[in-house]
């Protein structure tokens, strides 16, 4: 009970959802959010260009119905399951909706589901078994101290990189620990895109 009230004194309201959703408009951001349970899928489907289902939703298979039916492709955390739990929630949400046997509607995060995540945790590899097993382009979900994972999954072929932010890392709460400021969000981002760059393209050519 007393964490259950520690969650709900920090939870946004749906108020703050749509006011959120307004800012990120005013500055031609592409807004998403994570839901958690079938109301949020109905409220906020049509302030969402996609729907990120996270680890603890993947086996959740009413809101993955739900979220099916929508047609908007899905980004889908894949911490704490293994690939038969994966397979299987690929498999019904595409026997609701054809739309997501196209590669380009469902994406698959390589995540590990500790805060902080010990390096030797990380497991970036895991991006390109998912992608080989499933044939879904991959991304990495970033719960480390420092970025040097973010930029590996990058070089290595991560389409996505999810990352946690706060305005004040000294916070009580876990998560703060591993989440970015602002500087170190628009760091991160100079820093992926020059990795993206020397990556160039994938053939030979005299030069």
């Amino acid at each position: 009970e007393t964490r259950y009230w520690h969650f709900k004194r920090l939870s946004l309201s749906n108020d703050d959802f749509f006011e959120l959703k307004s800012l990120a408009d005013s500055l031609h951001v592409d807004f998403a959010a994570s839901v958690w349970d079938l109301s949020a899928v109905t409220l906020f489907a049509d302030s969402l260009k996609f729907f990120k289902v996270g680890s603890g939703d993947l086996n959740a298979f009413p809101i993955l119905r739900a979220i099916a039916l929508t047609g908007k492709p899905i980004i889908m955390s894949t911490g704490l399951a293994n690939l038969s739990e994966i397979k299987r929630s690929i498999d019904y949400i595409c026997k609701l909706n054809s739309t997501y046997l196209s590669s380009d509607s469902l994406l698959l995060l390589q995540c590990t589901a500790l805060y902080p995540t010990p390096n030797s945790d990380v497991n970036l590899l895991a991006m390109r078994a998912l992608a080989s097993e499933t044939g879904y382009k991959t991304g990495y979900s970033h719960h480390t101290i420092d970025t040097l994972a973010a930029e590996i999954a990058v070089a290595i072929g991560a389409s996505v990189v999810e990352i946690h932010f706060t305005d004040d890392k000294t916070r009580s709460f876990r998560d703060h620990q591993i989440s970015k400021t602002m500087e170190e969000v628009l760091s991160l981002r100079s820093r992926l895109a020059l990795i993206s760059s020397l990556k160039g393209e994938s053939c030979k050519v005299p030069v």
